[in-house]
């Protein structure tokens, strides 16, 4: 026993002579623990020409307010944002378009009823552009009564065609500052306007996005004019481009980093004579940021406008 523990005590002798133990708490080496940056995520979709007059309407007071708009539901809730263009005033004034004569000047005036702002709501529209060429149908004073009305459910509104200078709007999502701006083909600033718009946005937030009304009604392709104007608002530094108008879809671009959609086409309209016009797009894009880094996906969704005045998913 004595030889045993004589043994064993050589042994720690031993280990200890090749240890080198701190000698106070100070010198202790320090375990470093490095956790992943958290990632902030938000979704936005867009949608293209709302105009809830004319056969709409007519289709709102024969089904119900849900008739419209109830086939897209389930897409339209999914979102952090939804945004679209919103064709036209709304106002108490009566409607001039319903039963006038396809072509005849009535016919392409456009007031939408009084229900339609909470009608947006409920279906989670959160954002719409006036800039468009019917947004002054009833004057100004339809521009201030449809600001009013939108106000008032919550819905934000960019685009005023009265403004000077292009008023940015910005909205934080899931700690993501998103700068919106208008541009108009027909109404209010310049694309000159514009881009100084842009670039004074970019300092303040994540991303910029251009909601453009432009172009050429009908055409597949966009003209040239659009197409440099689309590639200028990226220059100047927007991220995305949604463009609207032309009641067809027209296609998308990628350039020098950033994406533009000439055109979504129809979401809410009375037009059927062929398969251009019934068929519009939606763009959905995620943005995700880590730290000071910011990244955009996309992806698109067909959607269809039926005869009896309805929007459903797909395009027949």
């Amino acid at each position: 026993m004595r030889l045993f523990l004589g043994v064993l005590g050589i042994l720690l002798l031993a280990v200890a002579s090749v240890l080198v133990f701190p000698k106070s708490e100070s010198e202790a080496p320090l375990l470093s623990v490095v956790f992943p940056e958290a990632s902030e995520e938000a979704t936005l979709l867009f949608v293209g020409d709302m105009m809830f007059d004319r056969y709409i309407r007519a289709s709102l007071a024969n089904y119900g307010n849900d008739h419209v708009l109830g086939g897209v539901a389930e897409l339209l809730s999914e979102p952090d944002l939804t945004l679209g263009n919103l064709e036209g005033p709304i106002t108490g004034n009566a409607s001039v378009s319903v039963g006038s004569a396809v072509g005849s000047p009535s016919n392409m005036r456009f007031t939408f009823g009084a229900e339609i702002p909470a009608l947006l709501a409920e279906y989670g529209i959160d954002i719409v552009s006036v800039a468009n060429n019917h947004i002054l149908d009833f004057g100004e004073d339809g521009v201030q009564e449809t600001l009013m009305r939108l106000r008032n459910v919550g819905i934000w509104s960019i685009g005023n065609p009265f403004d000077t200078t292009p008023v940015a709007r910005i909205r934080e999502v899931s700690g993501i500052r998103i700068g919106l701006i208008p541009y108009n083909d027909f109404y209010g600033p310049r694309a000159p306007e514009t881009y100084q718009a842009i670039r004074d946005t970019r300092e303040s937030v994540d991303v910029v996005i251009v909601m453009a009304h432009w172009g050429e009604e009908y055409l597949p392709e966009p003209p040239e004019r659009v197409r440099e104007l689309g590639r200028a608002f990226i220059d100047a530094g927007a991220d995305v481009v949604i463009g609207t108008h032309p009641h067809v879809i027209q296609p998308h671009e990628d350039y020098a980093g950033g994406r533009i959609y000439y055109s979504l086409g129809n979401f809410v309209f009375d037009q059927y004579w062929n398969e251009e016009v019934r068929c519009g797009e939606v763009a959905h894009v995620t943005i995700q940021k880590k730290g000071e880094d910011v990244t955009l996906s996309y992806k698109e969704t067909l959607v269809g406008m039926e005869q009896d005045g309805s929007t459903v998913l797909g395009c027949r």
